[in-house]
């Protein structure tokens, strides 16, 4: 994460996690909108592959277990 240029991040990704990105890192929330409404996978997996064209590391970082939580199938 410290040297990731993108972090694509969940809402509720803890601050103190964040702040191990560098300081010009671009962080953005991929799994819910400003309003707090779900974004839908698509939507998400699109921020991803527009990250990595223009950035040359990028990390996506969810919160909790997804093969626990059940989330994995949407992480596609």
């Amino acid at each position: 994460i410290a040297a990731a240029d993108v972090v694509l991040h969940d809402a509720a990704v803890p601050a103190a996690v964040l702040a191990r990105a560098h300081g010009d890192a671009q962080r953005i929330v991929v799994d819910v909108d400003a309003e707090g409404a779900p974004i839908d996978a698509a939507d998400r997996a699109k921020a991803i592959v527009d990250a990595t064209k223009t950035a040359s590391s990028v990390v996506r970082l969810v919160v909790g277990d997804p093969v626990v939580d059940g989330a994995l199938a949407v992480e596609d």
